[in-house]
């Protein structure tokens, strides 16, 4: 996912795990939530260093496929087929917001999702992969073990 001049990677385990890890001009990102267990570390100027842990109130699917099917209706606008990454495509824009999805021509799954209104754009891949999703203890400070294994006196 690419978000206003950030790059970040989100795994996701369904129903309830997902990883995310970005950076951005401005420093880094990185959320573990299994459950209702969230474990946060952001590496900007003056955050503090480790991981912060909470509970969320419960856990929620991240693609609730069932409600967008029920709540999602929009025109779709089909564009001229193309190509993403070597692979030939589908290409669809919605007629209100201009986002555009670009769907698999050998797949039929979704290959990219580009949302102007963010601007953001998604590109899934490596679906059924095996992914296992382990967050770190609360406290621990990653930085501290990079530093470590680079040699170097301050993380950058």
């Amino acid at each position: 996912m690419d978000r206003a001049g950030g790059m970040g990677v989100a795994e996701f385990v369904q129903p309830d795990q997902r990883h995310f890890s970005g950076k951005s001009a401005q420093g880094s990102l990185e959320i573990f939530q299994i459950g209702t267990e969230i474990r946060t570390r952001y590496d900007f100027p003056g955050a503090s260093s480790g991981w912060r842990c909470a509970k969320s109130r419960g856990t929620t699917t991240y693609f609730d496929t069932d409600k967008m099917q029920k709540d999602t209706t929009t025109e779709v606008v089909r564009k001229p087929d193309t190509v993403i990454d070597g692979a030939p495509v589908h290409a669809y824009a919605d007629a209100k917001t201009n986002g555009e999805l670009y769907v698999g021509a050998q797949t039929g799954l979704p290959r990219r999702a580009v949302d102007p209104a963010k601007p953001a754009t998604a590109d899934p891949y490596d679906y059924g992969a095996p992914i296992t999703i382990t967050p770190p203890p609360c406290g621990w400070d990653i930085r501290a073990r990079d530093r470590a294994a680079t040699g170097q006196s301050s993380y950058s």
